[in-house]
């Protein structure tokens, strides 16, 4: 009998020491580096965090009424918070789930005044936080669930919006202003800061309208500021020579690139692509950001190829 106890003992022992490796082995692999699936785009390798920020302009660039086109303004926005999404948990991967500090965060300025909409916006942050074991598992829940949430969050959002019927515009200017960097900018060392800007690419609020010279913090398709430049020897000949352009401000954002995706010229003047692009582009030239782009809208299909080959440093400017 003490024979037989002497061999079981070191039976007994081996399996639970092989049991607890696999065991750690199989929480090392649940916790730090989640599953790759085979659709996450390749990112450039890169020492900072990914801290991705999206402003989506609720006016009624979003109305199938006002904009029919297929599909529509929420599939198309949604295809683009989706693949930087996607963004997202390739930063993760690479990092770690216990070193990662990536965010995504979307939002909306001003914020519409109803309590849905404020509960929704909830479902559209994702910040991580390196630490331990127990940090690991709630970024490890944020990558799961993202997706998700996103769809669910901007799905709600858009739906409450279109159904009050109000769409007074978005405050860009003013965001841009008061709000980008204490939002949108943390330590570069760290962070590589990234706004993507979701609009039509018009520059229009009702509350908010100023005038400075041949300086506007807005501009719209039927404004004669905006019009006269659809004579595209007119637009090469005067725009910079008479200072035309958004008002500028003293607000350094060299910290932070601009995306400003989804701009939608009217089908009627396609021309006023060429005059949003100088826009946009002058004015956040003056402001100093790192990187811009100026991106029209495209079908959701070829929108990771835009954000891909932004990603990957390939550049119009």
């Amino acid at each position: 009998m003490k024979q037989k106890h002497n061999l079981l003992i070191p039976a007994l022992l081996a399996c639970m020491i092989s049991c607890g490796v696999s065991e750690e082995k199989v929480s090392q692999q649940d916790t730090t580096r989640p599953e790759t699936p085979a659709s996450l785009p390749k990112i450039p390798t890169d020492k900072r965090h990914l801290n991705i920020n999206v402003l989506v302009d609720l006016s009624n660039r979003i109305d199938p009424k006002a904009d029919p086109k297929q599909p529509g303004q929420y599939e198309r926005d949604l295809a683009v918070v989706r693949h930087l999404a996607l963004m997202f948990r390739a930063d993760v991967i690479q990092k770690t789930t216990f070193a990662t500090e990536a965010s995504l965060r979307v939002f909306f300025h001003p914020e519409p005044n109803d309590p849905a909409i404020q509960q929704a916006s909830d479902k559209l942050v994702a910040i991580c936080e390196k630490g331990g074991m127990d940090a690991a598992r709630r970024n490890r829940a944020l990558f799961r669930d993202l997706d998700s949430n996103l769809s669910l969050g901007m799905r709600t959002i858009h739906q409450k919006t279109l159904a009050s019927g109000n769409f007074p515009g978005s405050q860009i200017w003013r965001f841009m202003k008061d709000e980008a960097k204490l939002k949108c900018v943390k330590d570069t060392a760290k962070f590589r800061n990234l706004l993507v800007i979701l609009t039509d690419g018009y520059l229009y609020h009702q509350a908010n309208k100023q005038r400075a010279g041949n300086r506007y913090n807005y501009f719209e398709r039927n404004l004669p500021h905006f019009t006269r430049f659809r004579d595209q020897g007119v637009l090469a000949r005067e725009f910079d020579r008479d200072d035309y352009g958004i008002m500028a401000f003293d607000t350094d954002l060299s910290g932070l690139e601009v995306l400003v995706m989804e701009v939608s010229p009217m089908a009627a003047h396609p021309e006023d692509y060429d005059i949003i692009r100088a826009f946009w582009t002058k004015w956040l030239k003056e402001l100093k950001v790192a990187r811009y782009e100026v991106f029209k809208t495209q079908q959701p299909a070829y929108v990771g190829e835009v954000l891909n080959g932004y990603f990957a440093g390939r550049s119009s400017n």
